[in-house]
């Protein structure tokens, strides 16, 4: 699932995008043989023109504001699932977003033109 969202908040404290918040949540699972997270994959957020968005730290505040997710940073046992929340600071015209891994160098999953925040 994909939103997006102006600021994000921790109890009543707000951090507000300088675009907007692509807010992704992703369901995953611990494949390997050992513990390990997700945030090994090096993300990134690739838009058309070459515009290239890290994650941004209001992810523990959206990992907190959305019903206590976790981030990709979250260590996961063999086999274990959880539902992660990423967090990308990107302008409100960006074009062709997509997750992509640094690791894997090439795209993990197409997200798509930046929409405009879901709570203005």
């Amino acid at each position: 699932e994909v939103q997006y969202h102006k600021a994000l908040y921790l109890y009543d404290d707000a951090e507000v995008a300088m675009g907007v918040y692509c807010v992704i949540f992703a369901d995953i699972q611990n494949q390997a043989s050992g513990t390990t997270d997700f945030a090994d994959m090096r993300w990134e957020l690739h838009g058309a023109g070459g515009s290239v968005y890290d994650d941004d730290s209001a992810t523990f505040r959206a990992a907190w504001q959305f019903g206590g997710k976790d981030t990709s940073y979250t260590d996961l046992n063999p086999g274990q699932t959880a539902q992660i929340v990423m967090v990308f600071d990107v302008g409100q015209e960006s074009k062709g977003l997509q997750l992509y891994s640094r690791k894997l160098k090439q795209p993990f999953v197409l997200i798509g033109d930046a929409q405009p925040p879901q709570d203005q």
